[in-house]
């Protein structure tokens, strides 16, 4: 589900997500990667250990980092995930393979895939999908997490008829969106500060008003409820 996100060779970057050396993230907006995760949780990483490299291993590139979390808050998930109960996430080694450096004895929003290997359910981590201490989190974005009008929307409606797009080159004055897409360019606010909801005309960016100061002058290309 995630893969065409991971270790591309050219692209643009995840907002707010950063990566270095050898791991490179297609732009993807904060609910993009929420609607494409298998899992969205918040937790605390409670212990971590090194497993070297092996076939079996995800994402096989210089070994893995298997941390333990405890699981605070479910946002989307399988049966096996609950809360209060702890998992354990795998992720790159370093950064140069997609790893995320998970610190301890703090809340962190968690978002990534969940495969089967050899029978065993593993879940797996990485720089392009949106993995954040929840301090560094704005109001807009857990609220987007929470109740209400979030990023999946009522019966998961946002996630299913809305897709956002970023604009050629940033520039979204030549282009028009669709009943079903919100667009984007790199305007930080668009990721901290809005979330693409589904309503009865369509697909629409929900402002507030830190949002249109930010957006400014473009204000008018954006669809706003």
């Amino acid at each position: 589900m995630l893969a065409a996100a991971i270790l591309v060779t050219s692209g643009l970057l995840l907002f707010s997500i950063p990566a270095s050396n050898g791991c490179t993230c297609l732009f993807r907006h904060p609910q993009q990667v929420v609607c494409e995760s298998d899992f969205v949780i918040k937790g605390v990483q409670i212990g971590d250990r090194e497993v070297p490299f092996s076939d079996d291993n995800l994402p096989p590139v210089g070994g893995n980092r298997i941390y333990t979390i405890l699981v605070k808050v479910v946002y989307k998930g399988n049966k096996t995930i609950q809360e209060g109960s702890e998992i354990e996430v795998s992720t790159g080694l370093n950064s140069a393979a997609c790893g995320v450096n998970v610190t301890p004895e703090v809340l962190w929003l968690l978002t990534g895939r969940i495969s089967v290997v050899k029978g065993k359910t593993v879940y797996s981590i990485s720089l392009c999908d949106w993995n954040r201490e929840c301090s560094t989190l704005t109001p807009q974005q857990l609220g987007f997490l929470g109740t209400g009008e979030t990023y999946f929307g009522r019966r998961n409606k946002n996630c299913k008829k809305c897709k956002i797009t970023r604009c050629p080159n940033n520039d979204c004055s030549a282009v028009k969106a669709t009943a079903t897409t919100c667009l984007t360019d790199a305007k930080q606010c668009y990721g901290e500060t809005l979330s693409c909801q589904y309503k009865r005309k369509g697909c629409q960016w929900r402002g507030k008003q830190d949002a249109k100061k930010c957006i400014g002058s473009k204000e008018k290309e954006v669809k706003m409820i």
